[in-house]
């Protein structure tokens, strides 16, 4: 903590601070080694496997059973080391990376937060207990989760290219374009999902604040005057929110359908293409072929699932860093004597006709000759509830008799 702290007050140093550098800082060490053991997995599971599987099955067809054999110890030798990398990256990574970019941004959020003369929060569309509780506990877990699968999924398109192209030769490009094809229509159907659901946190927003001037007027007390009014636009803010909910969730299913469907229609485009150019199938081929689409696929859900954590960071990082680059106002002087007297009352009497019990009764303020507020301090009115607080605010605006001096 003291060391994110350490690294912000270098950064705001700079001409341009950025808190995105103070994060790297944090989160560099474990994410480059355990990055680097996720990507070799991946590269095993589309380019080594593949291949061996095709030498296994080829050794089968032919009868040779001590090259069905050495190749079958290979493909468990390259499962075993596969599966030591995993562990060790995804512990590595999971463990580590996550942690220390919530641990850097919610220490920095609440040192900024717990600063006096800090104001404005509300102006900067920032929220402290917010953005430390909801939004980055949410990050914490994608990054951990899509982050370490994306480092496995990702490799796996290059390395299954280039297997493909060693096993069916340039029918492999007709494929290899419908997987790349597959991948940015995704990252298109992921955009549009993410603009979707940066319009729904807007309404939620803007829905969460009207419930908040509610629950913190001083005259809620008084809320079934205006309530019917409240309740349409609060109304029609949730189902505006609700509307780019259903719009999220319609481009995020259209973008797990694409992956899904990803190995089998690449496959049958690539098979199609091969028989067309003159090829005979043999069977090594497509098991091996088949596995190589299989593994692709990931990278086709990975890499929508990179964009929106890439996304989610910058919303993430840019509302932090608004945050912690709000000006501290100036503390304003204490001052040890009372002021000037901004409020003098001279015998104010309120009188009215009101109901107790389904009885009529007379209710009366009266306020003697008193000093309420001095400049430099502020001044509370308490007491319960019917006590005559609203009507004294009343009375000094002039619905009184008697002399009130401002």
């Amino acid at each position: 903590a003291a060391l994110a702290q350490q690294r912000w007050q270098e950064e705001l140093g700079k001409k341009s601070p950025q808190l995105a550098r103070v994060v790297w800082l944090a989160c560099k060490r474990p994410f480059i080694i355990g990055g680097f053991m996720l990507f070799l997995r991946g590269c095993g599971n589309a380019f080594a496997m593949p291949l061996i599987l095709k030498m296994i099955i080829d050794a089968l067809v032919d009868g040779d059973v001590d090259a069905t054999v050495r190749y079958l110890s290979f493909l468990l030798l390259e499962r075993a080391l596969g599966g030591i990398l995993e562990f060790a990256g995804m512990r590595f990574f999971i463990g580590s990376v996550p942690g220390s970019m919530v641990l850097t941004l919610s220490t920095l959020v609440a040192d900024k937060a717990a600063t006096p003369g800090v104001q404005g929060f509300a102006a900067a569309g920032v929220d402290p207990v917010s953005l430390a509780g909801r939004e980055l506990t949410m990050t914490y877990m994608r990054v951990g989760m899509a982050g370490g699968r994306g480092f496995i999924a990702l490799p796996t398109f290059g390395a299954g290219a280039t297997a493909l192209v060693l096993l069916l030769g340039p029918a492999a490009f007709v494929g290899t374009f419908w997987v790349s094809f597959t991948i940015f229509l995704g990252y298109f159907l992921q955009g549009k999902a993410k603009i979707a659901e940066g319009k729904m946190s807007a309404v939620a927003t803007e829905r969460l604040s009207m419930l908040t001037n509610v629950i913190c007027a001083i005259k809620a007390i008084k809320y079934s005057s205006w309530e019917q009014q409240f309740q349409e636009v609060l109304l029609g803010a949730r189902r505006r929110e609700c509307a780019f909910l259903s719009l999220r969730t319609r481009y995020l299913s259209l973008a797990t359908t694409l992956g899904k469907i990803t190995p089998v229609t690449g496959s049958l485009v690539t098979f199609l293409t091969y028989a067309l150019l003159g090829n005979d199938i043999r069977a090594s081929d497509i098991f091996a072929a088949n596995s190589v689409f299989m593994t692709m696929r990931f990278a086709v859900g990975a890499s929508a699932m990179l964009q929106e954590l890439w996304r989610s960071l910058q919303l993430v990082l840019g509302r932090t860093q608004k945050l912690l680059l709000l000006p501290e106002l100036p503390p304003r002087e204490i001052l040890s004597e009372k002021g000037e007297v901004l409020v003098k009352v001279e015998d104010l009497k309120v009188e009215y006709l009101g109901t107790a019990g389904g009885d009529s009764a007379r209710f009366k303020l009266v306020a003697g000759p008193m000093k309420l507020a001095y400049s430099g301090r502020l001044t509370a009115i308490c007491g319960s509830v019917g006590s005559g607080k609203s009507t004294l605010i009343h009375a000094l605006l002039g619905a009184a008799d008697g002399e009130v001096l401002m």
